[in-house]
């Protein structure tokens, strides 16, 4: 988890009283005065992200989101009006309760594994912005340690670059989020209502004894591009799946077709986007000789799953449901 310190200068208050005797028999008091001094609090956070520390002196005022997810934990946190701009991708498929927020949000350019030039950014003087690893490189928009030069503060999606990530990481950036810009309760019960969601899918999967064996197409063509310790695969595990290329490590891999093979997966989940259409990778899949005799093919065993709920972001519950429903479909028969 993140380390948060908050520090706060002392608040003093002196007090005197100054009590006056009456001379003689003459009773009196002249009273008390209260004399208060108040030092303003100083309130500093530091936060570890992406194998670093900054810090944040004061709440940021101007956001900018480099991609859709984590545009959309931005607003389901309320926090539409410090929103100035945002980038969109190839995932764009947000939750319906938000899209007005989101279509009011201006475009910065679209994003399709492209992303702007900083003096685009610049030009909206943000002092925070909220995205994925790719968003901030040097070939990108800039590294965190460049940004800070603008002063802008950083935080990078830990659910998309660390291996093995799992909710926990997309649970302490929502965390992180809340306690950055004071809303606290409304991170909160983010985390708790996507958990609910979960524990009420996994109360209907049961006990999953053998887990099913599960590859993730993503891309085709000459090679597979597939999720290997992604956060995907830690929402096919929560869905009673396996992942059969989770040794892999890299959070994202190319592996060949014959590896396919051997692996003989008894689902192929494949993510939706508008870049390939996934009738086509369908058809990639059943037209390859190679792969007739994989189970997955053989029986035609796919799970469409949208690249929006596969991101960090408050779709990640939503992956879970339609992963254990295509799983595990006479579980969930009403």
């Amino acid at each position: 988890m993140n380390k948060i310190w908050r520090k706060f200068s002392a608040i003093t208050m002196i007090s005197s009283v100054l009590l006056l005797a009456a001379c003689g028999s003459e009773e009196g008091a002249e009273g008390s005065k209260e004399e208060e001094k108040v030092v303003e609090v100083e309130e500093q956070m530091t936060i570890t992200n992406y194998n670093r520390e900054f810090v944040i002196e004061e709440t940021p005022k101007k956001i900018i989101s480099t991609n859709d997810h984590t545009t959309e934990i931005l607003l389901a946190l309320g926090l539409k009006d410090a929103i100035v701009a945002k980038v969109v991708g190839h995932e764009s498929i947000v939750v319906p309760e938000l899209q007005a927020e989101y279509d009011a949000i201006p475009t910065i350019s679209q994003s399709d594994h492209n992303y702007p030039a900083l003096e685009a950014i610049l030009e909206y003087e943000p002092d925070f912005m909220f995205g994925r690893e790719s968003a901030f490189t040097e070939k990108a928009i800039g590294t965190p340690d460049a940004l800070k030069e603008y002063g802008i503060n950083v935080l990078v999606s830990k659910g998309t670059y660390t291996p093995g990530a799992t909710l926990e990481d997309v649970f302490e950036d929502i965390t992180n989020i809340g306690e950055i810009f004071s809303i606290e309760d409304k991170a909160e019960k983010l985390i708790k209502d996507m958990q609910s969601n979960i524990e009420g899918v996994q109360a209907k999967l049961g006990k999953i004894e053998q887990p099913l064996k599960v590859a993730v197409m993503d891309m085709g063509g000459e090679a597979l591009f597939t999720s290997a310790q992604s956060l995907e695969t830690h929402l096919i595990e929560l869905a009673g799946g396996k992942n059969v290329f989770d040794e892999i490590e890299k959070t994202w891999a190319e592996v060949s077709w014959e590896e396919l093979v051997d692996r003989n997966p008894d689902v192929i989940v494949i993510n939706d986007y508008s870049e390939v259409p996934t009738e086509d990778k369908i058809k990639e899949l059943l037209s390859n000789p190679a792969l007739a005799d994989v189970t997955a093919v053989k029986n035609e065993n796919f799970v469409i799953l949208p690249l929006s709920t596969v991101f960090e972001g408050i779709q990640n519950d939503e992956a879970v449901e339609l992963l254990a429903k295509g799983f595990y479909p006479e579980k969930f028969q009403e």
